[in-house]
């Protein structure tokens, strides 16, 4: 896990998003050393939609 402050966040949003994505890191970012949101994968799970026949 990665722990930064907003302005951090602000200037390497880019980087940390491509982290997140292909690393599976979460970042948690600070303000004024308080955790106040978290930047992290989300799982990309197939529908599960009813097939109807043709």
């Amino acid at each position: 896990m990665i722990t930064i402050n907003m302005h951090e966040a602000k200037t390497r949003l880019s980087a940390l998003v491509k982290k997140v994505e292909q690393e599976g890191q979460t970042v948690t970012i600070c303000r004024d050393g308080k955790p106040v949101a978290e930047l992290k994968s989300i799982s990309r799970k197939p529908l599960n939609r009813p097939q109807i026949p043709a």
